[in-house]
């Protein structure tokens, strides 16, 4: 399995993973491109989603925009997170 991608009824993208080894090769967009097909076929509204970093290029390059950015504590770390956004109708 080179990654995963999980869509909730209500248009949250809730996890997003791509194994380190299969990064930067087109899976990621793969999975993401699938997910909007999808979506598309439920009539989904909204797609959204807490990006990281890392993550938050690729979501740009499907069309999601920046709403807002924030950082979360896990185990004392801080982590940016960008809260995006694309609207399906």
């Amino acid at each position: 399995m080179i990654g995963f991608i999980e869509l909730e009824s209500d248009g949250h993208i809730d996890c997003a993973y791509v194994h380190p080894d299969f990064q930067q090769q087109g899976g990621g967009e793969f999975l993401l491109t699938y997910l909007i097909e999808h979506a598309n076929s439920l009539r989904l509204p909204l797609l959204y989603v807490e990006a990281s970093l890392i993550a938050k290029p690729l979501f740009i390059k499907c069309g999601f925009k920046v709403i807002k950015q924030h950082t979360v504590i896990r185990n004392n770390q801080p982590f940016i997170q960008f809260l995006m956004q694309k609207k399906m109708i």
